[in-house]
C-alpha cells in the first residue's frame, strides 16, 4: 500500500458489545465468489462472524449501530480484514449518508446495547442477544482491530481501526439469542448455523474510519 491512510472519522469514548461466532464456511464463501477474498477460518474450518454493536457520538449526535461482518483474508496474503455484510444505524440521516457517500450497506433501525452486566444487543424486533448470568473473564487488556473492511459494492473498501481496554467472556448455552428471519441477513445467519462463541466488550473504545476507496488504488 503506497498511500497513507486518511481517517475521516475518529471517535472517542465509544461503548461497544460484540459477539464473535462461527458458521458454515461453504455457505459464506459463496458470498466472496469473483473477489480476491477468502474466509479467515477457525482451526476446525468454520467461518468467523463478528456482530459489533456500538454507542457513539459524532458531530454532536449520539447514536447506536450494529454491523455484521465476516473475517476474511486477501488471497495473495496482503492482509487480513473483514467483509461488511449488513449494518443498522439508529440515526436515519447517518444511515442515509453511509449508503450514499461511503457505499456501505447501512439501514435505519432502533438499536440498543449494554456494556455492563447484563450485556445485551438489540436491533428493533429482529435481533436480540443477552448474557443471562455472570461468568469468569477469558481475557482482558488492550486489544482491538485494524485493517481493511471490504464492501458488497464491487471492489470498494475502507480502513477501520478499533482499540481500547477489552474484556472477553465465553458465550454460554444459557445465554439468549434470537433472530427474526424476515430480515435477509438474519435469515442467512440462521441458515448457516451461526453459533456465538464469545462476548467482547469495551466501555471506552476509540473508533477510526477512512473514506471509501476502490481496491485498485491500494492493491
Amino acid at each position: 500500500m503506497a498511500k497513507k491512510i486518511n481517517y475521516v472519522a475518529e471517535i472517542k469514548n465509544v461503548k461497544e458489545v460484540t459477539l464473535l461466532g462461527t458458521a458454515n464456511a461453504n455457505f459464506w464463501q459463496k458470498l466472496l465468489e469473483n473477489t480476491n477474498l477468502t474466509l479467515d477460518l477457525t482451526p476446525d474450518g468454520k467461518a468467523q462472524i463478528l456482530i459489533i454493536s456500538a454507542e457513539l457520538k459524532f458531530k454532536g449526535v449520539r447514536f447506536r449501530e450494529v454491523s455484521y461482518s465476516l473475517l476474511i483474508s486477501h488471497k495473495n496474503n496482503i492482509l487480513k480484514g473483514s467483509y461488511l455484510i449488513y449494518a443498522f444505524s439508529s440515526d436515519r440521516f447517518f444511515a442515509f449518508c453511509e449508503r450514499t457517500f461511503f457505499s456501505t450497506p447501512y439501514f435505519f433501525e432502533k438499536v440498543n446495547l449494554a456494556t455492563s452486566f447484563p450485556f445485551f444487543i438489540q436491533v428493533g424486533n429482529i435481533f436480540q442477544a443477552k448474557m443471562l448470568e455472570k461468568r469468569e473473564i477469558l481475557q482482558e487488556g488492550e486489544n482491538g482491530f485494524e485493517g481493511a473492511v471490504f464492501l458488497p459494492e464491487k471492489d470498494k473498501f475502507f480502513f477501520a481501526k478499533i482499540s481500547g481496554y477489552t474484556r472477553i467472556f465465553p458465550f454460554l448455552k444459557t445465554d439468549f439469542i434470537e433472530f427474526n428471519t424476515k430480515n435477509s441477513i438474519l435469515r442467512d445467519l440462521l441458515s448457516s448455523n451461526f453459533e456465538p462463541k464469545k462476548w467482547i466488550t469495551r466501555e471506552n473504545a476509540f473508533h477510526s474510519k477512512s473514506a471509501t476507496y476502490q481496491k485498485t488504488k491500494f492493491f
